[in-house]
């Protein structure tokens, strides 16, 4: 049977994004693919997707980024109350608060019980790595798109916003449950059949897959939770600013859960998609210099009450090492305080390689409205 596919686009679909969406639509069991404006090429299927099944499983319909999504959090001050002198010593502040990519032994250790309260895991070397990997990594950002900004609403009131999944962990999972699923990647060949590997949730091994991802989601929201709490330590300590819990929202778009989809129980993956129901909130990210934007779902079925996450890249990462420089990092960044003696390294990210994103929110109009715009003030991206 073949699949339902409805676009919403800013643009005429590249021919490689296209080819991905129709090797996606084509896989047993897939019923119904929501193409998100924000829609991009990735390394097995498109990022910018959301994918309804059955009873099948499709672990690179997730990512292996599994659980990756966008936090934000306000503060009782406004962001005037951030001294422009001061942001220099904010950013440096974040950078030792919120580790790259591991925390110092006695440092990681704090973070121990908050690993073991996810509960168990599927297979024993899993726990194990959770146990050591999952302990150190709780809590920081990791590279290339993931970010840590600190953000203007319209009215003035400050937010923190980080972008992040779970780390090593979701990356052993994935490459755990690949190498027992149908399918190319779990038997033999090399996928240019164009089939991608599945499992079946009614099966014990279809069931662990489930169980792990949800249990990597949300390992993803204890890691978000946690850099949050760590910049607002950094705020509290150095400018005596006080959070408003109230505010927190957590946005993940890199997920499968079961829903009710034209009257049946189904399996939506969403791969660099926002859960968009109605009433359910969403972030939406822009480029480093644009900022994020807090949205409402509107639950269009249709869409699969899916959004875009993001703006979407215009150029792959080896396209914009090879035509952007440090100056066209620095010519969209303004006054926003960033790291400016490494922009030729993170030239992958810069604003110019990703698309607008207020075309992006103009072609999903009828997926989210927008509640709030946040533009950056301070933006931590590392390398």
């Amino acid at each position: 049977m073949t699949a339902t596919v409805r676009p919403w686009l800013c643009s005429r679909l590249d021919d490689g994004v296209a080819r991905q969406i129709e090797r996606v639509s084509l896989q047993a069991d897939v019923r119904h693919v929501a193409v998100m404006p924000d829609v991009h090429m990735g390394r097995v299927i498109p990022n910018g997707i959301a994918v309804a099944t059955r009873s099948l499983v499709y672990p690179d319909l997730v990512g292996a980024d599994i659980g990756c999504g966008i936090a934000a959090l306000g503060f009782d001050a406004a962001a005037d109350d951030v001294p422009a002198t001061d942001r220099e010593g904010i950013l440096e502040r974040l950078f030792h608060s919120v580790p790259t990519l591991k925390h110092r032994p006695d440092q990681a250790t704090r973070h121990r019980q908050s690993v073991e309260s996810l509960g168990v895991l599927s297979y024993q070397p899993l726990m194990n790595l959770a146990a050591r990997e999952g302990v150190y990594q709780l809590g920081t950002l990791g590279r290339g798109n993931h970010f840590l900004e600190l953000a203007s609403d319209e009215q003035g009131k400050l937010w923190v916003v980080v972008h992040t999944g779970s780390r090593a962990m979701g990356q052993a999972i994935t490459e755990h449950h690949l190498a027992r699923a149908s399918g190319p990647r779990g038997g033999e060949g090399d996928g240019s059949d164009g089939a991608l590997p599945h499992l079946s949730v009614d099966t014990p091994a279809g069931s662990a897959y489930f169980a792990d991802m949800e249990w990597a989601c949300r390992y993803a929201a204890a890691n978000r939770a946690a850099i949050l709490n760590a910049a607002a330590d950094v705020l509290e300590d150095l400018l005596g600013i006080a959070v408003d819990v109230q505010s927190f929202i957590d946005s993940p778009h890199n997920t499968a859960t079961l829903e009710i989809v034209s009257g049946e129980t189904a399996i939506v993956h969403r791969k660099s998609a926002n859960h968009a129901s109605e009433g359910r909130y969403g972030i939406v990210a822009g480029s480093m210099a644009v900022g994020t934007r807090i949205v409402t779902g509107l639950g269009n079925a249709d869409a699969l009450e899916s959004s875009a996450h993001g703006a979407g890249r215009v150029m792959s990462r080896g396209e914009a090492m090879e035509r952007l420089g440090a100056r066209d990092v620095e010519a969209r960044m303004g006054r926003i305080t960033y790291r400016r003696t490494l922009a030729n390294q993170f030239r992958d990210e810069a604003p110019s390689a990703y698309r607008e994103l207020h075309e992006v929110m103009r072609a999903q109009r009828d997926l989210v409205k927008t509640d709030r715009t946040l533009t950056p003030i301070i933006n931590d991206k590392r390398v």
